[in-house]
């Protein structure tokens, strides 16, 4: 073998062994929808897959998926910003006023706007996004 392929096959191997290859989460084999059920000793309040712009409601306020976001892959992997992102909107279904607008990461649990919690709702998780099929799987409490 030639100095040139050795020192080309090296770059190579380098880049390809910093490459991070994402394997994209199998649809979840139990999504409640608008039911109330207990989990780990957590009160939920449904599970829910939707796909990029889709959205549900229960009569009283609609969650809409409005974006899919791939990790940044520039940064470093212990940050958030290096995994899968989904974006809601939260809306009053009586006056169809939004209600806020949040983004979380894939496999996070967190707080829900002030503004949810005369709706009941006070947190949520993220147990997928698949960005291929462009749809997060996650729950609200």
């Amino acid at each position: 073998m030639s100095k040139k392929r050795y020192f080309i096959l090296m770059i190579l191997a380098g880049v390809l062994q910093g490459c991070h290859h994402r394997v994209e989460p199998g649809y979840p084999p139990h999504v409640n929808g608008w039911r109330t059920y207990e989990e780990h000793g957590i009160t939920l309040r449904g599970s829910f897959v939707l796909h990029k712009g889709e959205s549900t409601d229960n009569g009283q306020i609609r969650i809409e998926v409005l974006d899919i976001l791939p990790p940044d892959s520039v940064i470093d992997q212990n940050d958030f910003r290096a995994q899968p992102m989904v974006t809601f909107r939260f809306t009053s279904m009586s006056d169809q006023k939004v209600l806020c607008s949040m983004t979380f990461p894939e496999n996070g649990g967190f707080h829900l706007c002030s503004d949810l919690s005369d709706f009941g709702l006070s947190g949520a998780g993220v147990g997928g996004i698949n960005l291929k099929e462009e749809w997060a799987f996650f729950w609200i409490h």
